[in-house]
């Protein structure tokens, strides 16, 4: 009789964890609402100066068909979160490179409520290479988008000396425009 519990146990244990694994594939899986023109808005980050992006515009559509979080709305925009694995997607896309597989993005959607208009910006990513590692994460406030990026790489000592410490600000404007202002620290 214990072990026919045991077995009744496992079995639900995996059913829930079987249908917690779905739950998450679906939240993972949402599709971005209609976009009629999207563009690419490029950032002065140390991943832009090493591997540019800029070339990506007209691929963008293919890339992004799905999103993984629709965050609160900022000025005037529905904002949704991207993320992009260089390992989940082609190498040599205009995201990934030959020779580099640890790479990971987090990218924001800004569409336009009235006209359907988007901008994509890279907000969030993580590259490690042979001897230096970039990294850059953002946070949201009222009309504005904050990106704090720093870089290491490998000292003479093995201890990791700092490459560059930036702040990037991306203003939103009532009409839509974005303002970007970079600050070396």
């Amino acid at each position: 009789m214990k072990k026919l519990k045991i077995k009744v146990l496992l079995f639900f244990i995996f059913a829930c964890l079987m249908q917690i694994h779905a739950q998450k594939k679906i939240v993972n899986n949402l599709f971005l609402p209609k976009v009629k023109d999207l563009k690419y808005v490029v950032i002065p980050t140390a991943l832009e100066r090493i591997y540019p992006n800029s070339f990506c515009q007209d691929s963008l559509p293919k890339l992004l068909k799905n999103y993984h979080r629709r965050l609160k709305d900022i000025g005037g925009y529905e904002v949704y979160l991207i993320q992009l694995n260089c390992h989940d997607i082609q190498k040599n896309s205009c995201m990934c490179f030959n020779g580099i597989s640890e790479l990971e993005y987090k990218l924001l959607l800004l569409r336009n409520k009235k006209t359907k208009q988007g901008k994509v910006l890279i907000v969030s990513y993580t590259l490690l290479s042979d001897s230096e590692y970039y990294d850059m994460n953002y946070t949201l406030k009222a009309n504005q988008i904050i990106l704090k990026e720093s870089g290491f790489t490998e000292g003479d000592n093995g201890t990791a000396e700092p490459l560059t410490r930036t702040i990037h600000k991306i203003k939103i404007f009532n009409n839509k425009q974005l303002s970007i202002s970079t600050i070396e620290k």
